[in-house]
């Protein structure tokens, strides 16, 4: 999916190619559903998805206090 540059317009995939023929440019509009996919929205998607799953680190490490509360690692893996 991700080599697929052009628009996706409510989930249909329209290469680029296809997009410049359109004669009713009208129909790659915002207003009609259509977001332009090219490499930097695939990169900051990419991003995004990094930060919204990895973010967590923070909450582990400083609110659970994993490195120095009560909580460490040495008592996590005793049985």
């Amino acid at each position: 999916m991700n080599d697929i540059l052009g628009y996706d317009i409510w989930g249909l995939s329209v290469f680029e190619e296809e997009a410049e023929k359109e004669k009713d440019q009208r129909v790659l509009s915002l207003h009609n559903g259509a977001v332009k996919v090219d490499k930097a929205f695939i990169e900051e998607g990419g991003d995004l998805f990094y930060e919204e799953m990895f973010n967590n680190e923070e909450y582990i490490t400083d609110v659970l206090g994993v490195l120095d509360g009560p909580l460490s690692i040495i008592t996590m893996g005793k049985d």
